[in-house]
């Protein structure tokens, strides 16, 4: 069984945060959300949702809360959406999400430099390793955090030696900032699909 736990604030006047009652009118995305359920109606064709009821499966769930914690707002049930990792490499950029629409999260990455480039493709986490050690002709990196290997040689990763990301720095690998990396890491599995696209 799923539970979703909805809380909204408004600050009062003295600056105190106070909770909000029947606010669910506060929660549409915007004037495009018709049924107020957090989906825009664009979002809702993607997700064949109907972007006139809030529920669209009937299961007492809003179709937005749905995507936001993985479930298929279209279908009742427990039927998840698939998790997905994007990396854009012109704009050294990581996007990941629920389907196609369900953002979780996004930050700036450093990826391969131009002698040692980020394989281009769509790929899949075949393993999470919450430690590894780097070490190349140039390079020795202990105790690296957060590692999603995609291939051969080959990591999403907590990067704690620079902090210069939304520039290529790294020998292939896809590095973040640790904080983001660890959210990240939390959100993927094993078999979680990842596109690098250039």
């Amino acid at each position: 069984m799923r539970y979703f736990i909805i809380a909204v604030f408004q600050f009062s006047v003295l600056g105190a945060l106070c909770p909000v009652t029947f606010a669910h009118h506060m929660m549409a995305l915007s004037e495009e959300d018709a049924d107020m359920d957090g989906l825009t109606v664009e979002m809702e064709g993607r997700y064949g949702t109907d972007p006139v009821r809030s529920d669209t499966d009937g299961d007492g769930y809003l179709d937005g809360d749905e995507v936001g914690h993985g479930y298929d707002p279209s279908r009742a049930g427990s039927a998840r959406l698939a998790k997905r990792i994007t990396v854009d490499l012109s704009e050294q950029r990581l996007w990941y999400a629920y389907g196609d629409w369900g953002v979780q999260g996004s930050f700036l990455i450093s990826s391969g430099k131009r002698r040692t480039p980020t394989p281009i493709g769509t790929f899949a986490i075949q393993a999470k390793r919450p430690v590894v050690l780097y070490r190349g002709a140039d390079y020795y990196y202990p105790n690296t955090k957060w590692n999603l290997q995609f291939l051969p040689h080959y990591y999403i990763h907590g990067a704690w030696w620079h902090n210069n990301f939304g520039s290529p720095m790294s020998h292939g690998c896809v590095n973040a900032p640790y904080g983001e990396m660890k959210r990240l890491y939390a959100f993927a599995d094993a078999g979680t699909e990842i596109v690098i696209r250039p």
